[in-house]
């Protein structure tokens, strides 16, 4: 059986690949560093489409230490708090992505879903009737 990493993972290199235009030498130091930490979003993302969680939540952990943007990160370690029931972890860090970036609807929903999950109908009413008055 073929494993769903065997085949995407390259398929992310080769995609990220596509994108990437060359860069002078001076910028060099900082491009590689861009480049192995979206080599390691990739990779994180690989094991938490495959159900490594705990390989996955590392390296989002790792992931969102660094300097770039770590909403994504922050997300998808809220999502494997909340497959692993832990809902009240799953709060946080899905709050923190939404400090991040408070555009994306995705990490709205979580955050609705986590409130009922937890019994808070208020607090998940009240994000959909934001979202409502909003759109």
């Amino acid at each position: 059986m073929i494993r769903l990493g065997s085949f995407l993972l390259p398929l992310l290199w080769v995609a990220w690949g596509c994108g990437t235009r060359k860069q002078k030498t001076s910028v060099a130091p900082q491009s590689a560093d861009t480049a192995a930490l979206q080599e390691m979003y990739y990779a994180a993302e690989v094991h938490y489409i495959q159900g490594n969680w705990k390989q996955s939540d590392s390296l989002f952990r790792r992931y969102a230490r660094s300097t770039m943007p770590p909403g994504a990160a922050y997300h998808r370690l809220a999502c494997i708090a909340s497959k692993a029931g832990q809902t009240d972890e799953a709060l946080v860090w899905n709050s923190r992505a939404r400090q991040a970036d408070s555009s994306v609807e995705e990490w709205m929903w979580l955050d609705a879903e986590l409130q009922r999950k937890k019994g808070n109908y208020q607090a998940a009413g009240d994000i959909y009737a934001a979202y409502t008055l909003k759109n």
